[in-house]
């Protein structure tokens, strides 16, 4: 499914928002060796924060975490202009 979303054939910015380190650094590596650049936060907040720094080519969101779930994330994520467009998985 994410392969629809490379630019030109190659990965482009990817956000993962994950609370579990072990499942972000599995998911980096995944996706590192398909050509992605890829920055990581541990909840919703951080990834306003990385957001606001740079937008993403795609945001890979998990829904249950602490302080800020993805459900939050992405209610906040719809009132920024920037992030039209921007799929969110």
């Amino acid at each position: 499914m994410l392969e629809r979303y490379k630019l030109d054939g190659a990965g482009g910015d990817m956000l993962i928002v994950e609370d579990d380190e072990q499942t972000r650094q599995m998911i980096r590596r995944v996706f590192t060796s398909e050509g992605w650049r890829v920055r990581e936060a541990k909840n919703g907040r951080a990834a306003l924060d990385l957001f606001r720094e740079k937008a993403p080519d795609l945001i890979l969101l998990d829904l249950i975490m602490p302080e800020m779930d993805g459900f939050e994330f992405v209610a906040v994520l719809r009132t920024m202009p920037q992030a039209s467009g921007i799929p969110v998985v």
